[in-house]
């Protein structure tokens, strides 16, 4: 008969020394793995999104001073969805800084419009005044001129009073109408 001795020492303690190997090296491979996921996820992905929420951030609460997002310096890629967005929000902000500039020199110009025409409103009312004593006059040329200086007044006065309702925030008021269906099709 053939008998076998084992020694169940040795072996216990050689899968031991394995299995603390292999933890020690699983553990190893996973820091190294996780840390390098966490390393390209911040780099690739939080940080140009902070970028770009810090650059919406300041825009939102001070468009005209807010510095421009750089769309070079959003994503380490050049084509990755970051850069993309990052130089479609850049081409946002240019277009809605340049609508707030030109709202404002329009504003600007409205008021300019505003007191304007009511300086020229001052100026006109002597004239008027003055064209209805001409046309009050007994001489008919006299009266003749009176009543084009009436013209010319009161259409000076629509011109200025047309400009303020133009020069006036505010869409202009709707006019509502029934219109006929046939002719609108056609």
């Amino acid at each position: 008969s053939v008998s076998f001795v084992f020694q169940r020492h040795d072996e216990t303690a050689a899968l031991r020394q394995f299995a603390d190997n292999f933890f020690w090296l699983a553990l190893l491979i996973a820091t190294l793995t996780g840390t390098l996921v966490y390393v390209a996820a911040l780099v690739l992905l939080v940080r140009p999104m902070r970028r770009i929420i810090d650059s919406i951030a300041a825009f939102r609460a001070a468009p005209e001073r807010s510095l421009p997002l750089d769309p070079q310096r959003v994503s380490l890629l050049a084509n990755d969805e970051m850069a993309v967005a990052g130089r479609e929000l850049a081409a946002m902000q240019a277009e809605l800084r340049k609508a707030l500039w030109r709202n404002a020199r329009l504003a600007a110009l409205g008021s300019a419009v505003a007191r304007i025409s009511h300086d020229l409103r001052g100026i006109l009312s002597p004239a008027l005044l003055t064209a209805e004593r001409l046309q009050n006059h007994q001489d008919s040329s006299v009266q003749r001129a009176g009543e084009i200086l009436l013209r010319t007044v009161d259409r000076a006065t629509d011109l200025v009073r047309r400009t303020l309702d133009f020069a006036r925030e505010g869409p202009p008021p709707l006019d509502l109408a029934p219109v006929g269906l046939a002719p609108l099709v056609d």
